[in-house]
């Protein structure tokens, strides 16, 4: 654990033998401007739309749950579908903020 964005925060790799699929962040609260809210993830492009990003937040969610943070938020570009998929595919709501 570091602090990243000026909170604390942990970095997971995902990869599949020697290919790099992505990141994950699990920051331990949100930054104070809430930008990146408490999780970040990444997947590359030749490894997109096979469902890592979803099982990268539900990891994320399952960290989260450990260090007892019951209520996530996670910020998006209204005009990014897959990762608003992403999101709702692990019962998240929009919380009506742009």
């Amino acid at each position: 654990m570091r602090e990243r964005w000026g909170v604390p925060s942990e970095v997971f790799w995902f990869t599949s033998d020697e290919h790099y699929i992505g990141s994950l962040v699990v920051r331990h609260e949100p930054p104070e401007d809430d930008l990146g809210g408490h999780i970040g993830y990444h997947v590359v492009r030749p490894w997109h739309r096979r469902g890592h990003a979803t099982e990268m937040l539900r990891q994320a969610t399952v960290i989260a749950r450990g260090l007892g943070i019951d209520r996530l938020l996670l910020t998006v570009e209204e005009d990014n579908g897959p990762s608003l998929r992403v999101i709702e595919k692990n019962g998240g709501v929009h919380d009506g903020r742009r």
